[in-house]
């Protein structure tokens, strides 16, 4: 083969691969020009004491999600579950504040639902407010908690917190004047009740 005969077909095959990945960069999903996409976030509790509490909150999650067809205002919403390692009565500060972290910098994310430990709450609420992320945490009392409606059958508060808030999560979605923007969302949100 000759040098000038080489050296085209070393430039197309750069050029195939150069196409390739630009379009595999649009196709990608967030910002690549493709169908928008949101992100739902729950912060579960795991470990020792916590597993089962987390493992319901995720499964109400899920079935509220499944529910709307995974969809809200005609958009694509998607369930991105973080663990919090529980420590003894509480979840481990640090992992919960990492969650946080890690939601509020997901340009796809519109609300976060957790913690379902008070002090915990405090800990991430600090972090998804001033990222203007919608933050869902459970009542306070009990009573508020057990009142809420989930999933058809399921008896466990945590699922039924699960359930609700991922509802009232697309709930907003879809009343937001901007379902994108997730101030909009923040501002559409109504909080939970039975």
């Amino acid at each position: 083969m000759s040098a000038p005969r080489t050296r085209r077909s070393l430039l197309a095959a750069l050029a195939l691969v150069a196409a390739a990945g630009s379009l595999a960069a649009c196709a990608g999903g967030g910002g690549g020009g493709g169908e928008p996409r949101l992100t739902v976030y729950v912060s579960a509790p795991a470990g020792a004491g916590w597993q089962e509490r987390g493992e319901a909150l995720v499964r109400g999650a899920r079935a509220a999600l499944d529910a709307a067809g995974e969809r809200a205002a005609g958009i694509e919403v998607r369930l991105r579950v973080l663990r919090a390692p529980g420590r003894g009565a509480g979840l481990d500060p640090v992992a919960v504040a990492d969650n946080a972290r890690r939601a509020s910098e997901d340009s796809t994310a519109v609300a976060y639902v957790g913690e379902l430990e008070p002090v915990a709450s405090e800990t991430s609420r600090a972090i998804t407010t001033e990222a203007k992320l919608l933050q869902i945490s459970p009542p306070r009392t009990r009573a508020a908690l057990e009142g809420l409606r989930g999933a058809p059958g399921e008896r466990r508060v945590e699922a039924r917190f699960g359930f609700a808030a991922v509802r009232a999560a697309l709930e907003a979605i879809e009343r937001a004047d901007d379902p994108l923007d997730r101030e909009a969302v923040t501002r559409a949100y109504r909080p939970l009740s039975g």
